[in-house]
């Protein structure tokens, strides 16, 4: 049903696109409403203050918004922003907790795998958007991709973080606010087409992504659950 719908709006160099969809069956999507507009881009990690060359990024945005929201008749304030590789940064990092006893892995135990490892992990300038582990070591040496369940005395395993441009953050965050819009979700454009393009097990090898865009090209390596 339309009520069950999410909204997205992607970035691209040369256009704005906002979609409103769900999940289908056998990993499909249903649209329900799409909006692409072009706008003048960006360059040297900021949007273009010449329109010149088109219209400024807020006013594409705001066309996209109100187009979709219009066709749809579904007024949504909460969108899932897909923020191109040309504002992101990656770092990996190896981690390890270690209990005193094999210990079976719980939800909470990941949850805590994932907090200490961020402890002084930050990026000036940047914003945490997102965090995972690639994989999970456990003390047998064995390499998973979901520790849970498993015993073992320690859980190890390499975290993939993914940080924002503090400044693009806070550009879409003003425009979106003006439209009415509450709840903003950031998330790594790059790391959403590899989930999406490579099965699972596909990606228990090492797979490339090159994205070509109008004025911004994007390259990354993705291995299991994370790029790195």
């Amino acid at each position: 049903m339309i009520k069950d719908a999410v909204a997205v709006l992607d970035i691209g160099s040369s256009k704005v696109t906002v979609t409103l969809g769900e999940r289908g069956v056998n990993g499909t999507f249903v649209i329900h409403s799409s909006c692409d507009v072009e706008y003048a881009g960006f360059a040297e990690n900021d949007f273009s203050l010449d329109a010149s060359d088109g219209i400024y990024i807020d006013e594409a945005i705001n066309t996209a918004v109100e187009t979709v929201k219009r066709n749809s008749d579904v007024k949504f304030n909460r969108i899932y922003v897909g923020v191109p590789a040309f504002f992101l940064q990656t770092r990996t990092i190896s981690h390890s907790n270690s209990y005193d006893k094999k210990t079976k892995i719980n939800a909470n135990d990941v949850k805590r795998f994932i907090e200490t490892g961020l402890v002084g992990v930050q990026m000036d300038g940047y914003y945490r958007i997102d965090t995972r582990a690639v994989y999970y070591t456990l003390s047998d040496g064995s390499v998973i991709n979901n520790p849970i369940g498993k015993k073992s005395v320690n859980l190890s395993g390499i975290l993939s973080i993914t940080f924002c441009k503090s400044n693009f953050k806070a550009k879409i965050d003003s425009i979106l606010v003006k439209l009415g819009v509450s709840s903003v979700l950031y998330v790594p454009s790059p790391l959403s087409e590899c989930l999406y393009l490579f099965s699972e097990d596909r990606r228990n090898n090492y797979n490339i992504l090159v994205d070509v865009g109008f004025s911004s090209s994007c390259f990354c390596v993705v291995y299991r659950n994370g790029i790195v």
